[in-house]
């Protein structure tokens, strides 16, 4: 996956030491210079796909992609199992909250024609 942060997260993407290097070398503002030198990396490596986690700066940009939702953060409540938890698919908030998430991150990427699909979630522990 691919973020200006560095770390792991995609979205949730902590800031690290990768990030301030990344804005020294492309700048701040403008994430397009960055964009297009990971692209022209990737290519250039026979990559041809960017996994879920990558950041959206980087959607339809001409490479086909993955995206995940992560339901699992949506839950109104989770179940603890050890050693996870789980979202409690039996709650009455769930499909409520579901749809709210699909909404939120599947809506905005339904014309993309570089999305393959969606991932629901990652492994839970």
């Amino acid at each position: 996956a691919i973020n200006r942060a560095g770390t792991m997260g995609g979205r949730r993407a902590k800031r690290g030491p990768y990030a301030d290097a990344i804005d020294a070398k492309f700048g701040k503002d403008d994430p397009a210079p960055f964009v297009a030198d990971v692209l022209r990396r990737l290519r250039t490596w026979n990559l041809n796909t960017m996994a879920s986690w990558t950041t959206s700066e980087f959607f339809n940009q001409g490479m086909p992609f993955t995206e995940i939702v992560e339901f699992r953060y949506s839950a109104p409540r989770m179940i603890e199992v050890s050693p996870v938890d789980v979202p409690d698919v039996f709650d009455p908030g769930w499909e409520a909250s579901v749809d709210a998430k699909a909404r939120e991150i599947c809506a905005p990427l339904r014309d993309s024609r570089d999305l393959i699909g969606f991932f629901t979630d990652n492994e839970f522990g």
